[in-house]
């Protein structure tokens, strides 16, 4: 049996601690549709951008929510799309979209 690989300890012990510490009680933000990027190769804005950043300045993905279980801030806008990069990797998008779930 192969021990639990570091990514995974850190996710729920993160997750352990937002729930101890009253951060996932927040109100539930009204979402329509969710995208989720695999990548980004640096800044969200402003630089060379990776499959996240298309997605953050063509579709004025403006508003920000801390976001401490993926690589990225979340990020969404006006009509309801938020944007959500995962990180490479089927672990971490597993881990990213079931935090965001949560």
């Amino acid at each position: 049996m192969n021990p639990p690989k570091t990514s995974t300890l850190f996710f729920l012990f993160a997750t352990l601690a937002a729930f101890s510490s009253g951060a996932l009680a927040a109100d539930p933000i009204p979402v329509k549709v969710a995208v989720i990027a695999m990548y980004e190769l640096g800044e969200v804005t402003g630089d060379a951008p990776g499959e996240y950043q298309f997605w953050v300045e063509r579709e004025a993905l403006n508003r920000v929510y801390a976001f401490p279980f993926g690589p990225h801030d979340l990020r969404m806008n006006d009509k309801g799309l938020m944007g959500v990069c995962s990180g490479p990797g089927v672990s971490n998008a597993a881990m990213v979209i079931s935090a965001l779930g949560l």
